[in-house]
């Protein structure tokens, strides 16, 4: 644009001062969140160990350096954003300056700096010296309106140039900005190393509503396709699914971590409860993109789900979940995370299934689970069930289950767990969620456990 004296005079830099502040703001706020991310990582071997633990480290290692850019980069844009302020300010008030040098010599001023005499002035002079002196002054008049355009003008085009350089460090500083990884997939786009920072925002427990919301929506956005889940129903694996759809939900599980992906499960239960209407598609999701990763027939076409997409944590989970840890305290709680695991991918949609090598580790700890409360004479905990390997979902089950109930063994609702748990597993290896379905509907109802927590 050319810049004028109408320009300059109109321009206020102070909205450059209140968003220089606002990043600094932003790169001080995010630094504060990163120092306390980052010593939660380092201070996390003192209460979580072993591959999960291991794998948030690196995860958070890589997103700490990924922050601490971040915190660098808003602290330039900062800069640059003042500086320009500080710099344009100066400029235009030069500009001001020789405009009110001319007009203080009562020469008129166009707006692209142009400066002439009056023609009032003319006749003054012309009255009060005479034709001879009005000659002189005349021709002095002009030099001096010669000297004042000179003056603006060039002010006019350093101004020009001062908003251009100006603009330019901020394009280079934002150029920083949308560089770094934690921002690079940009809007609503996803990517690993985007789900990678919403898992890890979640586990820092700094998550306001807005960004659980922000990331539950991102998880509904990486579900997979109906077409897609009709190929998969068919027996067709899949390979074209976004390779960025599948790194984000793959970076998003990892970086949460076991304890936090459960806790937000169940705010999504109790929102859905209180009545949210988003809250139960949220749950959904968070249960889908769980089971997307586990299954061997979805794909990218570089690259496929499975057991080893499964996050780490959980993955060792479900193994205590039939190999228990030697620390009873430990092993109690597994087994009740066990069970707030199998309510969340209970709440699967029509589709989604989990991996046959899932399926399997579920049918191994539902299993073991039945086995603890025979051995306790009646714990808690699942009652005993045959392990079949040929059949698990065969009418074994259901008849021992419905025994050991009616001698007292276990209570429905210690079964409840248990039965989701053989069903989901045996949906995985076998495929049969028609043919489980209304075999073990009735026995349940006859148990007083209720219809089956599957959709």
């Amino acid at each position: 644009m050319t810049i004028t004296v109408s320009t300059a005079r109109a321009w206020d830099t102070s909205a450059l001062d209140v968003q220089s502040e606002l990043w600094s703001r932003a790169s001080e706020t995010l630094d504060d969140k990163r120092s306390r991310f980052t010593n939660r990582v380092l201070d996390s071997p003192e209460f979580w160990r072993g591959i999960g633990g291991d794998a948030m480290r690196r995860t958070g290692d890589g997103i700490g350096s990924s922050a601490g850019r971040l915190v660098s980069s808003l602290a330039d844009v900062s800069n640059a954003t003042r500086a320009g302020s500080v710099n344009i300010a100066a400029a235009r008030q030069y500009v001001l300056d020789c405009v009110s040098d001319a007009q203080r010599a009562q020469f008129v001023i166009a707006d692209d700096g142009s400066v002439t005499v009056p023609p009032d002035l003319y006749l003054w002079i012309a009255a009060e010296a005479g034709p001879e002196g009005a000659a002189v002054a005349k021709r002095v008049l002009e030099e001096n309106a010669r000297e004042h355009e000179r003056r603006i003008k060039e002010a006019l085009q350093n101004l020009d140039q001062v908003d251009r350089d100006a603009a330019s460090a901020l394009d280079a500083a934002v150029g920083g900005l949308r560089a770094n990884p934690i921002l690079a997939s940009g809007g609503g786009d996803l990517s690993g190393a985007q789900g990678g920072v919403d898992g890890a925002l979640i586990s820092s427990g700094e998550a306001t509503a807005a960004d659980r919301a922000r990331i539950s929506d991102a998880l509904v956005q990486a579900q997979l396709t109906p077409e897609q889940l009709d190929a998969i129903a068919q027996g067709e694996a899949i390979a074209d699914m976004p390779q960025k759809t599948f790194d984000y939900l793959s970076g998003f599980y990892d970086a949460v971590g076991k304890d936090d992906l459960l806790a937000l499960a169940d705010q999504f239960r109790e929102q859905e409860q209180a009545g949210d209407p988003k809250a139960g598609g949220r749950l959904d999701a968070l249960a889908n993109g769980l089971l997307t990763l586990s299954d061997e027939k979805v794909g990218t076409g570089t690259e496929t789900g499975g057991y080893g997409q499964v996050p780490p944590s959980v993955r060792e989970l479900v193994y205590h979940g039939y190999e228990p840890d030697p620390n009873v305290e430990r092993s109690a709680r597994d087994l009740a995370d066990i069970g707030r695991l199998g309510d969340l991918l209970g709440e699967a949609t029509p589709g989604h299934q989990p991996g046959a090598e899932l399926g399997v580790e579920f049918d191994r700890v539902a299993a073991h689970m039945a086995d603890v409360s025979n051995k306790s004479g009646g714990s808690s905990f699942p009652c005993q069930m045959a392990w079949t390997t040929s059949a698990p979902w065969s009418s074994s089950w259901i008849s021992v289950c419905g025994t050991l109930i009616r001698r007292g063994k276990c209570s429905p609702g210690s079964i409840r767990t248990a039965v989701r748990w053989i069903s989901i597993g045996t949906v995985c290896c076998c495929r049969y969620r028609h043919t489980i379905g209304p075999m073990m509907v009735p026995a349940l109802a006859g148990w007083g456990v209720g219809s089956m927590p599957m959709r």
